[in-house]
């Protein structure tokens, strides 16, 4: 650690936060992937090995100038509702690493005090999370749906071939498929027009 306590008159000396490069560990101890951005040696935004995106503020700053160091803490906190709700719908997304970059512009637009930039920023990427929730939910339900279909077919066939005799089995069966077949479309036009929630 470096301590933000020096002589006056003599060099300060540098944040630990300075220090921070891939491969090295962030203060948690989780290693440093990539460094998306750095301001001085007052924070850093990166991404670690646990597969998200962080920003971090030099514990220095707070005992070398408390108000700068809140400023930087405000700025985070009128972000945070946005910042919280990717980070849940990430955990729901097959390839979460498309959002690395868009989200770490975000928090260095905070940072730097475009509050309104960043919150913009955060609620595209909001959007587009859920778009591709949306889109894969709605190609599950179409596929599960024909899988469905397919399998009560085959019972509806089963069911009326054991019960009536061959004439009106087939008739049995035909009705019963053709209403299978109207239910499955009917659900197809749903998923279509997004009436289909994910």
């Amino acid at each position: 650690m470096f301590s933000s306590k020096y002589e006056p008159g003599s060099p300060k000396p540098p944040h630990e936060i300075s220090m921070r490069s891939r491969g090295g560990h962030d203060h948690s101890g989780h290693i440093i992937q990539n460094i998306y951005q750095t301001h001085l040696d007052h924070w850093i935004v990166y991404k670690s090995d646990d597969n998200a995106v962080h920003c971090e503020i030099a514990d220095e700053l707070k005992r070398e100038n408390e108000q700068e160091f809140n400023n930087y803490l405000n700025r985070l906190g009128e972000i945070q509702d946005l910042r919280s709700e990717v980070t849940q719908l990430l955990s729901e997304v097959r390839h979460p690493d498309k959002y690395d970059g868009p989200m770490a512009d975000a928090l260095a637009m905070a940072l730097r005090g475009h509050i309104a930039s960043a919150r913009k920023q955060l609620q595209v990427v909001v959007d587009h999370i859920k778009n591709d929730i949306y889109t894969v939910t709605r190609f599950l339900y179409l596929q599960y749906t024909c899988y469905g279909g397919l399998i009560f077919g085959v019972l509806i066939g089963i069911a009326a071939w054991t019960t009536y005799p061959p004439y009106g089995a087939f008739y049995l069966t035909l009705g019963g498929l053709a209403g299978l077949a109207g239910a499955i479309f009917s659900i197809v036009i749903a998923i279509r027009s997004r009436a289909v929630g994910p």
